[in-house]
């Protein structure tokens, strides 16, 4: 959504969820309602956007529904690492890794393992953000998901530098502005 857009989304998202509800779909119920949060998030209303996702997640387990239940708790998380909540956004992120690596889906586990490497950095912990970011990274390359690879290694460069790890930092940021080169990203390598 756009700045001004704000309202006009949230309206078509509980269009969107009261449809599914009516129709029974638990699963678009859940991503309607996901979706709300979302934009609440964008909007900076956290706690709208908590409640949004604390519902998602209800429905989500109430109908044994795996990936809404993996997103809602990364949404959930990305809520609680705005606000502060780190122990939180780790519990969240730890619990949708599980739940991804159950389904059998590495890109989610990978994803939230490289989330709990962003809510270490923003601790200030360098060591536990590398370990999350490792193997992160490994399975990211694995899966050739190379958008997401450039940015743990952009991520990984911040907190090797952060540690005083000075030449593996600039390897490492030497590595990511090429990756987002060869992806066309220049507003990246600038």
């Amino acid at each position: 959504t756009r700045r001004g857009e704000f309202d006009e989304a949230l309206r078509a998202c509980e269009r969107s969820e009261t449809l599914a509800r009516e129709l029974g779909d638990g699963r678009h119920r859940v991503l309607s309602i996901l979706e709300s949060g979302d934009v609440f998030l964008r909007r900076g209303a956290y706690a709208e956007a908590h409640a949004a996702f604390e519902s998602a997640l209800a429905i989500a387990e109430r109908i044994e529904d795996l990936g809404g239940q993996a997103r809602a708790l990364s949404s959930r998380a990305t809520v609680a690492r705005q606000t502060g909540d780190f122990p939180a956004a780790l519990g969240f992120l730890e619990r949708s890794g599980a739940i991804c690596r159950r389904m059998g889906e590495p890109l989610g586990e990978a994803r939230a393992l490289a989330n709990q490497g962003n809510v270490h950095l923003n601790r200030g912990q360098w060591a536990e953000a590398r370990r999350c970011y490792e193997p992160a990274l490994r399975s990211l390359r694995a899966l050739g998901a190379r958008h997401a690879e450039a940015i743990v290694l952009s991520n990984m460069s911040v907190a090797l530098s952060a540690s005083g790890d000075y030449e593996a930092a600039l390897r490492i940021g030497i590595e990511c502005l090429d990756l987002h080169r060869e992806l066309g990203d220049r507003w990246e390598a600038a």
